[in-house]
This record gives C-alpha cells, sequence and structure tokens, in this order.
C-alpha cells in the first residue's frame, strides 16, 4: 500500500525525531562512560602516586636504619675495643 505524500512526510518527522532521541541517549552514556573512565584513571594516578611516595619513605627510613646499624656497631666495636686495651693494659701493669 503506497504512502501518501503526507503520511511519508509525517513518518519522516517521527523517525528523524527518534533517531535524534537515539542519537541524544547515546551521546549522553558515551559522556558518562567518559567521565567514569575518566575518575578511574585519576584514581589510579593518585594510588600509583602515594604508592611511589611510601616505597620512596621506605627506602629512606631503611637507609637511615642502615645507617644507624652501622654507627652503632662502629661505636660498639670501638667501645669494646678501647675496653680490651684497657683491660690489656691493666692487666700488664698488675702482672
Amino acid at each position: 500500500m503506497p504512502l501518501s505524500i503526507m503520511e511519508r512526510q509525517i513518518w519522516m518527522r517521527w523517525r528523524d525525531r527518534h533517531r535524534r532521541d537515539d542519537l541524544d541517549r547515546h551521546m549522553v552514556i558515551m559522556m558518562m562512560r567518559m567521565r567514569k573512565i575518566r575518575m578511574i584513571m585519576i584514581l589510579l594516578m593518585m594510588m600509583m602516586t602515594m604508592m611511589m611516595m611510601m616505597m620512596m619513605m621506605m627506602t629512606m627510613m631503611m637507609m637511615m636504619m642502615m645507617m644507624m646499624m652501622t654507627m652503632m656497631m662502629m661505636i660498639w666495636i670501638l667501645v669494646d675495643y678501647d675496653i680490651g686495651l684497657y683491660l690489656c693494659f691493666e692487666l700488664c701493669v698488675w702482672y
């Protein structure tokens, strides 16, 4: 059944309007998706920076602890050495 010119115009208008609605809906969905992706990316970057900072802090703490331990060992060795020398000297003097 062929459509009349009027019916065809009405049908085309209806079709175009629905197409536009579909396009708008699609655009909104895509924008929401993009926002979501952007938020996730920002969160990931923040987490990465936090992890990097924590790793740097941990390495610094480890280095400081190593330095403190070496200093303590050196002091300990020096003190032990001094006490050893002192005892040796005392023993040599007394005996």
